[in-house]
């Protein structure tokens, strides 16, 4: 593989790394302190612009949710802080504690807080394991699979603490089933979660305003994108974020709603819309599209959903503008190889073939054959370190949760709360899934992963509650019975 082409596909789409050299000059002793000091603005200013919003409906309604289930909330939250406390770099220290640094210590000890959170919690109700559903013993089940290769990895302590991770992180989720008892229970989590995810936008483009100069970054190919500076998001994972929300405003837009409340979703639209176009990530853009073009066919608007998919096809073939804004500046070669992915993937082949069954060590196998973090692929990187065994089992969760999706669809035209959750589960589906095809996603510590786990116990919820918004059907009240006849 030639080493442009490799530099610009790390760079273009590996989550973790730096997305700029100049970002290093951030962290410098030198400039510690008004780093500091322009961090905390940006997490300030993001908490300000984030109240405002909550002025008025969606954000407002998202506000009293995270405030209402406070126990959620607050185990969602840490949860979806866990990866941006260090990189997932940690493969590049030695193989011991002593040698990881002061943020990924406060890592570890997050994760045993949750991991004790999580356990207790089980223990207390182990009825949390069966509300979880099979999709989620999958997971856990995958999770134990990626523990034990270090039996045989190519860095045995590399591979148990990365899948003690993906546990903790999986037992997690069990644990939030057993709290949603009602369909209102599943609303406020994912409410928390959009909650998150817009404070995440915000902080970017608060990032923007502030230090341009550190927010913008300029790719090899000439495109300039943005990113999140503190917390730091990678320019993908931004466009990610951005593009879920358009998609739950989307949901929340075809509802009835009241004029007030649809102005507010306007403004959230307006905002993650930004957010999105300047982030960049042709992935995430596809998955948005494809998101909002799901909700239209499923909630019965046929002739819109025909009229969207010519419109976007034709912008796609005849306008200049969107074709130059997709194409980023790329040649012909680099744009068709998916940034130089494909180079890679072929060079990664070779070694899946030296231990297909088992693999060659989860995670390590990436990180220490390689020197990369992630392969850019989700299944492939788990065909790589678990072999045709793991890559099984975690395809099992992936296709549960779809087939219960399918079973769970509204009926075209209807807006119940259930039929609105439903959409908001499938435009998270559909993100994570494109996500997946192109990066690191749900197969190892990741937010990506903690929003998996919100989409396998919410969907198992939803069943459970036997909420099938398709098979419902909506009875007459009931009548008070007949009185007693006074005839003999």
């Amino acid at each position: 593989m030639h080493a442009d082409t490799r530099i610009a596909s790390r760079a273009d789409a590996n989550e973790f790394e730096a997305p700029c050299a100049n970002r290093k000059s951030v962290w410098s002793k030198d400039c510690s302190d008004s780093y500091l000091l322009m961090a905390y603005t940006v997490v300030l200013g993001s908490l300000l612009a984030l109240a405002l919003l909550g002025l008025t409906d969606p954000v407002r309604q998202w506000w009293a949710s995270a405030r209402s289930r406070i126990r959620s909330s607050a185990v969602l939250v840490i949860a979806m802080t866990v990866p941006f406390l260090g990189s997932s770099t940690i493969g590049a220290m030695q193989e011991g504690v002593g040698a990881a640094s002061g943020v990924r210590l406060v890592r570890a000890l997050a994760l045993l807080t949750l991991l004790s959170i999580a356990a207790f919690g089980i223990i207390r109700n182990m009825r949390a394991l069966k509300c979880a559903g099979a999709a989620a013993l999958w997971m856990l089940a995958y999770a134990g699979l990626a523990m034990a290769s270090a039996a045989y990895s190519v860095s045995s302590f590399m591979s148990a603490w990365k899948g003690f991770e993906v546990f903790v992180l999986v037992l997690t989720g069990i644990y939030l089933a057993g709290l949603l008892r009602k369909t209102q229970d599943v609303e406020s989590l994912l409410n928390t979660l959009w909650l998150v995810l817009l404070f995440l936008v915000l902080t970017a483009l608060a990032g923007a305003g502030l230090i341009p100069g550190e927010a913008f970054y300029r790719q090899l190919s000439g495109a300039t994108v943005l990113s999140g500076v503190y917390p730091e998001i990678n320019a993908n994972s931004l466009t990610q974020y951005s593009a879920l929300l358009v998609v739950v405003c989307a949901v929340l837009l075809f509802l009835p709603y009241s004029r007030k409340r649809r102005l507010g979703t306007w403004v959230v639209l307006g905002v993650v819309l930004t957010s999105m176009l300047l982030g960049h990530s042709r992935t995430s853009i596809f998955a948005g599209v494809a998101g909002i073009l799901a909700v239209v066919f499923f909630s019965g608007r046929t002739t819109l959903f025909w009229a969207s998919a010519a419109t976007m096809s034709s912008l796609w073939f005849f306008s200049d503008a969107v074709i130059a804004y997709i194409r980023r500046g790329q040649s012909q070669e680099l744009f068709t190889s998916m940034s130089g992915r494909t180079p890679f993937w072929e060079t990664i082949w070779p070694q899946v073939l030296e231990s297909p069954i088992i693999g060659s060590g989860y995670y390590a196998a990436q990180r220490k054959l390689f020197g990369v973090s992630s392969v850019d692929n989700t299944y492939l990187e788990v065909l790589l370190g678990l072999g045709i065994i793991g890559l099984t089992i975690f395809l099992i969760p992936i296709g549960l949760t779809a087939v219960a999706l399918i079973k769970a669809r509204p009926s075209p035209g209807q807006s119940s709360p259930e039929a609105r959750l439903w959409f908001q589960l499938l435009a998270l589906f559909i993100l994570l899934f494109v996500r997946s095809l192109t990066g690191p996603s749900f197969e190892t510590l990741h937010w990506n992963l903690v929003m998996f786990m919100v989409l396998i116990v919410s969907v198992s919820a939803l069943r459970r509650f036997g909420h099938s918004p398709r098979a419902r059907k909506i009875e007459a009240p009931l009548r008070p019975p007949s009185p007693p006849s006074l005839m003999r």
